[in-house]
C-alpha cells in the first residue's frame, strides 16, 4: 500500500492536504473504494451538485455523507448492521 499526498494552495491563505491510500496492482494504482453506478434524473443530479458545491464537497462526497447519515439513523433505530 502506498500513500499519495497532494497539496493544494488557494490564494496563499489556505492550504489543503489530501492523502489517499492506494494499492498497487500490476503497477496500476487502485484506490480502496468500491464503485457503484447510479442512474438518476438529470434535475436531481444538478440539485445534488448545487448542494454539494454549497457545502464545499464533490457530488460523490455529498452522496457518501448522505449514505453515512442514513446508516446512522437506521442503526440508531434498529441496531447495528452486522459487518459482512
Amino acid at each position: 500500500m502506498r500513500q499519495i499526498c497532494v497539496i493544494f494552495s488557494f490564494d496563499y491563505t489556505m492550504t489543503l492536504k489530501f492523502c489517499q491510500h492506494f494499492v498497487m496492482e500490476d503497477d496500476q494504482m487502485i484506490d480502496n473504494k468500491s464503485r457503484f453506478t447510479l442512474r438518476v434524473e438529470p434535475e436531481l443530479l444538478e440539485k445534488l451538485g448545487y448542494i454539494a458545491e454549497y457545502e464545499g464537497r464533490t457530488k460523490n462526497r455529498e452522496l457518501e455523507q448522505l449514505i453515512k447519515r442514513r446508516i446512522r439513523e437506521f442503526e440508531s433505530e434498529h441496531g447495528e448492521i452486522p459487518a459482512p
